[in-house]
């Protein structure tokens, strides 16, 4: 599909959000700091429309230091105007718990489990696990594979080979969190920026990846406003008036998240070095594919989109029967939309290989995000295949 250039419209970078990420599981002392030395900074957000899939109005969520929703604090609506203090922050958020860090894999048409650092064994073979310790305790002797079934000779500086009823320590995740970034509402009061749909009357954007900015051409500003790079999960504003979109706007976002809506917007692009941007003012330019979120709302990508496979995955045909075909870990495949298996009482969801009537399976379709940002970000933990960008 060939990506039909757009009219360049001016795009203005007010803020993006200060702390540095280095390891999530600390962020939340950094970002607290950074807004007790900016609460003389405030400016005015509005927040979204919060409605649910009939249309009904609900209010705004509000979260304190940690991420956790203040479920006592008065009620806010949405729609409405808020003062904020400080910079945006990216807080770490709550802390999940994954429940099931065993999700199994078909290689070679045979089930294995990771152990967390490229190392796999027979999902027959998997007995208990301990959280506490983090150690699993294998029902048989077991081998250790690589991600596309071939017996590895060596693992953690050692034999491939586990014997059964040894402990043996789980590396992989077993928790997570979500960070995300926060505006200051008040004392330990944080709006999430994804209930935000514009900070001092100019609509905001979201990014999914620390985000170099470039110039016209394509090459890197080392320095734009005294930054060097936009960190994950920063916050920008942009000048870009919001307009609709038709059937050839290659990105766009909902207006609102009730599932009978149509109304759809879009911003303009550059097209530099056949890539889309968005301007963000002063001469710079961003990645559209490092954007997620528009004004409170998924920005989805008309496709096709290229993703990177994690393990090896069989492929379907258009009756989501598996083939004898199989694409290995590592392969990068363009995917041109999303399909639905509703025949199941639990629609699965899966993803058409562009220009080929292959399918990709991908999981329970209802953990798939569809409108407004407020989905989970680590929504794929255990899916077959992540990605940046959404895509309907």
């Amino acid at each position: 599909m060939n990506l039909k250039k757009i009219t360049i419209c001016s795009v203005a970078l007010t803020l993006a959000v200060a702390p540095v990420i280095s390891n999530v599981n600390n962020i939340d002392s950094a970002s607290t700091m950074t807004v007790k030395a900016a609460t003389s900074q405030q400016g005015k957000i509005k927040l979204v429309k919060n409605i649910d899939y009939t249309g009904s109005a609900l209010p705004i969520p509000v979260y304190n230091s940690n991420g956790k929703e203040i479920t006592n604090y008065k009620k806010i609506n949405g729609d409405t105007t808020l003062k904020f203090y400080g910079k945006p922050v990216i807080l770490k958020g709550q802390k999940y718990n994954i429940e099931n860090p065993f999700p199994p894999v078909t290689i070679n048409g045979s089930n294995y489990v990771s152990l967390g650092d490229n190392g796999y064994i027979k999902q027959k073979n998997l007995g208990s696990f301990n959280p506490k310790t983090e150690t699993v305790s294998l029902v048989r002797n077991s081998y250790v594979y690589d991600v596309n079934g071939k017996r590895l000779k060596s693992y953690r500086s050692g034999k491939a080979y586990i014997k059964a009823h040894t402990p043996f320590r789980y590396v992989g995740k077993t928790s997570y969190y979500l960070p995300q970034a926060y505006f200051r509402i008040g004392t330990n009061a944080y709006i999430r920026a994804s209930y935000v749909s514009q900070m001092n009357g100019k609509s905001i954007l979201t990014l999914n990846s620390n985000t170099y900015i470039y110039d016209k051409n394509g090459k890197r500003i080392k320095n734009f406003n005294g930054q060097s790079k936009l960190l994950k999960e920063s916050v920008v504003t942009t000048t870009s008036k919001v307009r609709d979109a038709t059937s050839s706007s290659q990105y766009y976002f909902y207006k609102n998240n009730k599932n009978s809506s149509t109304a759809k917007s879009t911003f303009a692009t550059k097209k530099i070095k056949g890539q889309d941007y968005f301007a963000i003012g002063n001469g710079g330019y961003i990645k559209a594919a490092n954007v997620i979120t528009a004004n409170g709302m998924i920005l989805f990508n008309k496709g096709p989109i290229t993703v990177t496979l994690p393990r090896q995955l069989t492929i379907y045909n258009s009756k989501f029967k598996e083939t004898s075909k199989i694409l290995k870990a590592g392969t990068k495949v363009k995917l041109s939309k999303t399909i639905y298996d509703n025949s199941l009482s639990d629609p699965q969801l899966y993803f058409k290989i562009s220009g080929k009537d292959q399918y990709l399976y991908w999981g329970d379709a209802g953990e798939y995000p569809d409108r407004a940002a407020n989905y989970d970000p680590n929504y794929n933990q255990g899916y077959s295949f992540s990605f940046r960008q959404f895509m309907e």
